[in-house]
């Protein structure tokens, strides 16, 4: 069975908000949606596909080779105090 995730699982990988994820969803604009009864899922090989296919990089990498991937560390989320003049 192929491994599905959810829209907090994608928001990690695409570095976006979790309601970033579910209005472009909605949207039509991210691959590999599924709903079988439940939370919105997602094909982790698909959301992998579309953001390697996505991501700007001249070098020709992709994801894996440059480490951002399904293993991705919560612990590199930042979660300090926002700069001041900035909004959250």
């Amino acid at each position: 069975m192929k491994k599905l995730l959810v829209a907090r699982d994608v928001a990690k990988l695409a570095r976006w908000h979790v309601v970033t994820v579910y209005k472009k969803s909605a949207a039509g604009e991210i691959p590999g949606r599924t709903k079988l009864g439940g939370p919105l899922q997602f094909r982790e090989s698909e959301v992998e596909k579309w953001l390697d296919k996505a991501e700007d990089n001249a070098a020709g990498r992709t994801r894996k080779e440059k480490g951002i991937g399904s293993d991705f560390d919560d612990s590199t989320i930042f979660t300090g105090p926002l700069p001041e003049g900035t909004r959250s």
